[in-house]
């Protein structure tokens, strides 16, 4: 086996590991303070999104990723399911391999309603630890880290509901 397939064989194995063995979904820390201008021009920060008492759901994700493009669509339901007052949500394309335009042009198709940034050298992506698209965090008012996962899962909802029901 040649070192560029076996460098390719190990990377493979390395983003399955990271799927198989998830970060825990109560993940504990405080969020990472960002400041990022959204596909339409709006400056959009962490302490902007959590003011008034709001959660933030963060997706970081590509345009090429295919479980991205089945997890971002789940994102905007959410994100039309509750309030604004309870709940910001925010999508941030990583950057890798990808570009603004094709950010666009995937927020467009999609008709996604939530707002999305740009992450232009990727320097969000990587004060956040991301490993892997997609990554999801949902972020208390007090900008706790509350869950990171990979997908829309129970853990998650069981908390957006706990956080409609306050």
């Amino acid at each position: 086996m040649s070192r560029k397939a076996l460098a390719f064989f190990c990377c493979l194995v390395l983003i399955a590991a990271a799927a198989v063995y998830p970060i825990p979904s109560s993940a504990a820390g405080k969020a990472t303070s960002f400041e990022l201008e959204t596909l339409q021009g709006e400056t959009m920060s962490l302490q902007d999104l959590t003011s008034g008492g709001r959660h933030l759901l963060l997706i970081f994700w590509t345009t090429w990723c295919p479980s991205c493009r089945q997890t971002v669509p789940e994102v905007d339901q959410i994100a039309s399911d509750y309030s604004r007052d309870d709940l910001s949500v925010l999508g941030i394309n990583a950057g890798w391999n990808d570009s603004r335009s094709r950010a666009a042009r995937f927020k467009e198709e999609n008709g996604l309603d939530f707002p999305i940034a740009f992450d232009k050298g990727s320097r969000v992506s990587k004060d956040y630890g991301i490993r892997g698209v997609p990554t999801l965090f949902l972020i208390d008012p007090q900008e706790n880290i509350l869950f990171q996962g990979y997908s829309v899962n129970m853990r998650l909802l069981q908390l957006l509901e706990q956080i409609e029901s306050e």
